[in-house]
């Protein structure tokens, strides 16, 4: 039975790694339909905003299909607070991201 039971792990996470391959691919043709204008997001957006996107992977078109709308993520932007509570998290953020 033990043997049973590894063989199926093995062949689950062998799909599911599969799945997450394929999924995870970046789309062929990757033009966004809007154009990101960065300094204009930066100059408008406030705390508290949500901010809708469109992915550039499979997965992304997957749950654009399934909740029939033109994103596929969102996030809420929540400003500097990150960097004004740590201290640590600030330098590894402006390190990783920049001003």
């Amino acid at each position: 039975m033990a043997v049973r039971t590894n063989l199926f792990s093995s062949l689950r996470r062998a799909v599911v790694n599969l799945a997450v391959k394929l999924l995870t691919k970046p789309l062929s043709e990757d033009t966004p339909r809007i154009p990101n204008d960065m300094a204009r997001l930066k100059r408008y957006i406030r705390k508290g905003d949500v901010v809708l996107v469109e992915g550039n992977e499979r997965i992304s078109e997957c749950i654009k299909y399934l909740t029939q709308s033109s994103w596929s993520h969102s996030a809420i932007y929540v400003g500097d607070e990150p960097l004004r509570r740590d201290p640590l998290t600030r330098q590894r953020l402006l390190d990783e991201f920049g001003e």
